[in-house]
């Protein structure tokens, strides 16, 4: 399967100029707004991203600070005909893999900008996989969640986006690093962590806040859609047990669901909401931001954790 390119250009006319210098070893699609750019890029779907600069609905500097490289995964490159001054350092400096000015645009440069942009953007993932991944789980650090948090803050300040937050809260987690240690108790950790993944869309992005608590934040998803997918989660981790050596391990959780926009009304400014829920982590008292959440509970499971 050829890499999927995303071409951002509001000008039909120019249209051909894209696909001719982009080829045929690439699957193209083209949008031609900015929010439809970051629609399709918050899918992952995309390996590049070729926009023009100016659009009918803002510039790529939205789709950057939206959809950038770090928070979808796709490098941007930025083409336009503007006679901007430091228009190329700019664009840069905003995010974008490379700067291409429309006036020298041919299949050669053009490839040959692909594939550099590919190259250094699959060493670049390492780096950002290190940086930021939860080393024990792979899900995102927290310092990454707090931006994706921040980005759908503003989308909804802006755009009315619904958007949910699911905090879950796996039970006893202490008893099973007592009676088995704490390797046991990681392995607990990774394989809730890998349920979640395996049940979540690609744009969702999911966090380890602190010990035994997750937190997941569900774009474009409003809070009895939310509601749901807690329940699910909720019953897949008390469906599927850890096995260890001959024996099952069976772990249970609660959850609670908030609507991004019942939060916001809650806190004075996003920052406080960040580190509130996820640097502090949740005693059993949540900070005043997220009070009157609906929680939803399976029961917990009892001290007798083995099940043979």
């Amino acid at each position: 399967m050829n890499p999927k390119v995303l071409v951002v250009e509001d000008n039909e006319a120019e249209l051909p100029l894209y696909l001719r210098c982009i080829g045929e070893q690439y699957d193209t699609s083209c949008v031609n707004t900015v929010e439809e750019a970051v629609d399709h890029l918050r899918t992952g779907e995309y390996a590049l991203c070729l926009t023009d600069y100016i659009l009918c609905d803002g510039t790529a500097k939205g789709i950057l600070r939206e959809a950038g490289p770090q928070l979808c995964g796709t490098p941007i490159v930025v083409a336009t005909g503007s006679q901007l001054p430091d228009l190329s350092l700019r664009v840069l400096e905003m995010g974008a893999a490379d700067y291409i000015p429309k006036q020298d645009m041919t299949p050669a440069l053009v490839q040959r900008c692909f594939e550099h942009v590919l190259v250094r953007e699959k060493i670049n993932k390492q780096l950002r996989l290190k940086a930021t991944e939860d080393a024990l789980t792979g899900l995102v650090a927290q310092d990454c969640f707090n931006k994706h948090l921040r980005l759908e803050i503003n989308r909804y300040k802006r755009h009315g986006t619904p958007s949910s937050l699911v905090m879950i809260d796996i039970d006893q987690l202490g008893l099973v690093k007592e009676a088995y240690g704490r390797r046991v108790a990681d392995k607990a950790l990774q394989h809730v962590s890998t349920l979640i993944q395996n049940e979540t869309r690609m744009l969702d992005v999911a966090t380890r806040t602190c010990g035994d608590r997750f937190a997941l934040l569900l774009p474009e998803t409003s809070q009895s859609e939310a509601k749901l997918v807690a329940k699910r989660l909720l019953q897949l981790i008390s469906a599927k047990p850890l096995g260890l050596k001959g024996q099952l391990l069976s772990l249970g959780a609660r959850a609670s669901v908030s609507g991004l926009q019942q939060m916001i009304s809650q806190a004075d400014h996003w920052t406080y909401l960040a580190s509130s829920a996820l640097e502090d982590g949740w005693n059993d008292e949540p900070p005043q931001c997220l009070r009157g959440w609906e929680g939803v509970t399976l029961p917990r499971v009892s001290n007798n954790n083995r099940t043979h």
